[in-house]
């Protein structure tokens, strides 16, 4: 052992670091990347729920999204209540323009139908949808008055259909 002149010890022996083929080691590693991966699903979940479990009917709350191309983020059904007043921020990543509809699965199949019928070409902002170019920032706050099932959709041409759609619950 060296000591220096004030008894401050420099050398400790070292352990042996475990090896990638022992059991107890694989076992750790295992359970730290389950953790992990528990970890960032409960964080998903807890942003697709839009808030606790316990919040009041009725309430206002903000929820972001990242539109990149063909794609909102998170990917996570929203779960709220009738009465539910949600200011959603749309953020678009992509490279091209984007669309942030609001509605039931009616009003989804009825838009998708006109942006069609019209070339797909973008309707423009209103009370239940955005309009976003290559990064643009936008907001929209709608209220769920009655449950059922609605949808944020991108009715861009073949976005919808490839899937570029929240689901939402609302009890």
């Amino acid at each position: 052992r060296s000591v220096y002149p004030y008894g401050v010890l420099l050398y400790r022996p070292m352990t042996p670091l475990p090896k990638a083929t022992d059991p107890i080691f694989r076992a750790r590693a295992v359970a730290t990347r389950f953790a992990a991966a528990f970890a960032v699903v409960a964080g998903l979940l807890a942003v697709g729920s839009a808030g606790p479990a316990s919040a009041q009917l009725g309430s206002t709350r903000k929820i972001s999204y990242l539109l990149t191309d063909n794609a909102y983020q998170p990917r996570v059904t929203l779960k709220l209540r009738k009465g539910d007043k949600i200011t959603f921020t749309f953020v678009n990543k992509g490279k091209v323009t984007h669309e942030a509809l609001v509605g039931t699965l009616a009003e989804q199949k009825a838009h998708e139908k006109e942006m069609a019928a019209m070339g797909g070409m973008a309707m423009g902002d209103g009370p239940d949808a955005v309009v976003l170019k290559a990064g643009q920032t936008k907001t929209l706050t709608f209220t769920f008055k009655t449950a059922g099932a609605y949808e944020i959709g991108c009715h861009q041409p073949t976005h919808y259909k490839l899937g570029m759609k929240v689901p939402i619950t609302v009890t």
